[in-house]
């Protein structure tokens, strides 16, 4: 008589040494012991995904399994400062030229380096040269200038008239083609040579106007 098989494919009477499933090892545990309810509830652990690269296989949790539920970082950054470029050599230079008392009139320059700009005359003596000394500094490029008075332009506030005289250097200043050699007046619209450099002088305070006291 054949022998009545159990259900691993093996007679009855032999012992099974397959492992035996999950459910039946709960089966023969008793759940109301520790250990049984322990077993039960252990939870799986999360799937994991294997990073290849140059240093060997890595396991590393995917994150698009399992949320994670620490908070986000936000780094606030900083506002940008604002960066002025540096004044040039000129700008340096003519920004110091203005004088800080009430215009009284200007020299323009009509021919030579520096040709179109303004230079502002103040009250009493205005020294004029290529130094910083020179209350009216003509630093353009033009060498023929002297360096701290090439010659003086003077406005009178009393008697509200201006005047050119020479300064203390060697070179020449010129009124028109006239050197100038002694104090002279000088009116609205007269040249002035300075080396290379000619200015026409424009008068502000005149008949119609003057700085009060």
């Amino acid at each position: 008589m054949a022998k009545k098989l159990n259900p691993d494919g093996l007679p009855e009477d032999v012992p099974s040494m397959l492992p035996k499933k999950k459910t039946d090892l709960f089966r023969d545990l008793d759940i109301t012991s520790d250990e049984g309810r322990n077993l039960q509830n252990v939870p799986e652990e999360p799937p994991t995904r294997v990073a290849r690269g140059k240093m060997g296989e890595q396991p590393v949790a995917d994150p698009f399994l399992h949320s994670s539920s620490e908070p986000k970082t936000r780094i606030a950054l900083g506002a940008r400062k604002s960066v002025q470029p540096p004044k040039s050599a000129l700008q340096q230079e003519t920004a110091a030229d203005v004088p800080s008392d009430p215009v009284v009139g200007w020299v323009v320059i009509i021919h030579g380096p520096g040709e179109g700009r303004g230079l502002q005359l103040g009250a009493g003596q205005n020294t004029l040269g290529r130094g910083e000394k020179a209350r009216v500094r003509i630093n353009f490029g033009d060498d023929e200038i002297s360096r701290d008075t090439h010659a003086i332009l003077t406005y009178d506030p009393k008697h509200n008239k201006f005047y050119i005289q020479p300064g203390v250097g060697v070179n020449l200043t010129y009124l028109g083609d006239e050197p100038v050699l002694t104090a002279a007046p000088l009116s609205h619209g007269d040249k002035i040579v300075l080396g290379s450099t000619t200015l026409r002088f424009i008068a502000f305070c005149d008949e119609s106007f003057i700085w009060a006291d």
